[in-house]
């Protein structure tokens, strides 16, 4: 083994610095999120992150082949040393800093986000956070989430609880081809995978550790074929601007909407960052432009600027009212700039030098259980922030400020009729044992309805209980079935004593694009039982204005809740472009089934305004589409006083 490596060689090689370059800007331009003529720069920019897992895999694959070759065996107990002074001062000091701001700027609910997220990313394991965060029914955009980017991090350091041990075990019992070809054959399988759960589950392949080892594992198989000196001179000037063009490419037009990641539609990035590196050598343009200073600086700073960038952009957008305007990405890049600098100069490069275990340990032990103990005080409450949540009280009046609160509150009928249950948006997207397993109706004379669909028929359904003496000859029950599942959902609705029991059935989800299709299925599903159907028409929806809802960007802009009613009149202005239209198909499509169609816009809206702010300065939504518990008790009370339910 040590005969067939001995010309392998740790040379300092400038060029992968400058791929890390443009993976971190490309990453960053993409986490932007900047709109050229309606059009995202950088459609595949996410994609940078994947150029690092092959480089993280090819370097730490080189060093630990040079360390066995120099003493004949790997030291594990070295590895995670350099592992640690390479990642986690940096990552401390942005935890310490972001936590400190945020204190001051943050809502108490985004603060105890950020800290639960912290405690992952502490732990490595933030991929597996974000994948269950992200997935809650009606979670907060990624991009509002200050630490999500450590997901990728957390994968690497899952990689490399695993590798080094199996990397040893193979030298020491096999010869260097067999080594290759065991690397190779998981990289083969590893795809395979990848693609599989892509296919199956796109959102937890993602975030899979699994799904990502065979990009890692391609770095590493290129560490271990770097020995090879014997290069066709073709390819040496060819292959390295081929593969640039490839990774430029792949930026500019993979789409993540429109690409299964991770899978085989990640293949040419991992083969093109491979052959780059492989083919690369100082002789060749690509290779000098990526060898130049500036590239090489940006590639010395990238992993400050991964860490930086997201916490900036997240908290820019948390605090921006509005959409960010140009001079705003430009603030948010510069002060990533800066604070990258900073860090890579006094705490980065510092600790990454010594080589004293005391001066390194003893800070970041106490960085590590400041942060934890912090964090752990933050998510249970005892602590909380409350410095711009008592501003903005006052500013807000009789109003909620936190929508994370309302969004929470308007689970609470649910809830307490779940017994031994708890019902909230982390299960909405499935039916609870409760509705699947109970009866709820109690009263023999009275005409018993089911509501059916996901959390907007969770709103009709406390716009109807909130009115209940409107209703008095009603009983009311609901069924969770989601657009991703229907026919799953309808098995289990099928055998569900309330469903046996109903005499009316209303259809009341949020109609997406496949509406057309899913409302036909679950009419023509729910015909054969006899029961009456009552179709509800869609919410009234509204565009937000960046990171808040309509309400909130209002009262903020105007920094005064004197006119703030006046948002009723202008809010027809922000409803977004198609409701009036697909209110129409869906009342359409009702009438073609010959059910009666009831239309839920018309609750919110009336001809020249709709009711976003009551009498009181309260809201009647928590967010684009859902209604609060205020809002669903007048429009509730505006269905009662309609009549339409009297046809029934």
């Amino acid at each position: 083994m040590i005969k067939e490596l001995e010309k392998f060689s740790l040379n300092y090689r400038p060029e992968i610095d400058g791929m890390r370059a443009i993976a971190v800007i490309s990453v960053i331009i993409y986490h932007l999120k900047i709109s050229i003529f309606d059009s995202k720069l950088l459609v595949g920019g996410y994609l940078g992150v994947d150029v690092f897992f092959v480089l993280s895999g090819f370097l730490i694959t080189k060093i630990l082949v040079i360390e066995y070759l120099k003493s004949g065996t790997m030291s594990i107990k070295n590895f995670y040393w350099r592992r640690t002074k390479r990642i986690l001062p940096a990552l401390f000091l942005v935890i310490i800093v972001t936590m400190a701001y945020s204190w001051f700027v943050l809502l108490p609910s985004d603060y105890n986000r950020l800290s639960q997220s912290i405690l992952s990313a502490l732990f490595f394991v933030s991929n597996f956070f974000w994948f269950f965060e992200l997935n809650e029914y009606g979670a907060q955009s990624g991009l509002l989430q200050p630490f999500l980017h450590t997901w990728s991090l957390a994968i690497e350091e899952q990689y490399y609880l695993f590798f080094p041990f199996l990397l040893l075990v193979l030298f020491k019992l096999f010869n260097y081809r067999i080594v290759l070809y065991t690397i190779g054959c998981s990289i083969l399988l590893g795809l395979m995978f990848a693609e599989i759960l892509t296919q199956y589950h796109s959102s937890f392949s993602f975030f899979s550790p699994t799904s990502r080892a065979w990009e890692l594992l391609s770095g590493s198989f290129l560490g271990l074929l770097n020995a090879s000196k014997s290069k066709n001179k073709f390819l040496l000037n060819f292959a390295p601007k081929f593969s640039i063009a490839i990774i430029v490419y792949c930026f500019f037009t993979f789409s993540l909407n429109n690409h299964s990641h991770p899978g085989l539609s990640t293949l040419p990035i991992i083969f093109a960052s491979c052959l780059f590196i492989y083919y690369s050598n100082s002789e060749e343009v690509v290779t000098k432009l990526f060898s130049s200073r500036p590239m090489v600086i940006i590639g010395k700073l990238s992993y400050s600027l991964y860490l930086w960038h997201f916490p900036i952009f997240a908290i820019a957008r948390l605090t921006i009212i509005g959409e960010p305007k140009i001079y705003d990405f430009a603030i948010m890049v510069f002060v990533t700039i800066i604070f990258s600098c900073l860090g890579y100069v006094f705490v980065e490069k510092p600790f990454r030098r010594t080589s004293s275990r005391l001066r390194l340990i003893m800070p970041l032990s106490a960085a590590f259980f400041g942060i934890s103990i912090f964090s752990v005080l933050n998510v249970s409450s005892i602590i909380e922030p409350k410095s711009i949540h008592s501003d903005l009280e006052k500013l807000y009046g009789f109003a909620t400020v936190d929508n994370t609160v309302l969004a929470k509150d308007s689970w609470s009928l649910l809830d307490s009729v779940s017994p031994n249950e708890s019902i909230a948006s982390w299960n909405a997207l499935v039916p609870s044992e409760h509705e699947k397993n109970d009866l709820w109706f109690g009263r023999k004379n009275s005409k018993k309805v089911l509501i059916i669909g996901d959390s907007h028929s969770k709103d009709l359904y406390n716009a109807l209980v909130l009115n209940e003496s409107d209703f008095s000859e009603f009983e009311f029950a609901r069924f969770n079935i989601h657009r991703n599942s229907i026919l799953s959902d309808l098995d289990l609705l099928f055998e569900s004593p309330n469903f046996k029991h109903s005499d009316y059935i209303f259809i009341a989800p949020r109609y997406y694009r496949e509406f057309k299709t899913s409302l036909v299925l679950l009419i023509e599903h729910l015909e054969p039982f006899g029961k009456k159907i009552v179709v509800f028409g869609n919410n009234a929806e509204f565009n937000s204005v960046g990171s808040l809802p309509l309400f909130d960007w209002y009262l903020r802009q105007k920094s005064s809740d004197d006119s703030l009613l006046a948002l009723n009149e202008l809010s027809k202005d922000f409803e977004v472009p198609f409701a009036e239209s697909r209110e129409a198909e869906i009342k359409r499509i009702a009438l073609g089934k010959d059910v009666l169609f009831i239309s839920r816009r018309n609750l919110v809206c009336r001809t020249d305004a709709c009711t976003l702010v009551t009498e009181l300065g309260k809201k009647t939504m928590y967010d684009d589409t859902h209604w609060t518990l205020g809002g669903a008790k007048i429009f509730g009370s505006r269905l009662a006083e309609s009549g339409l339910l009297e046809k029934l």
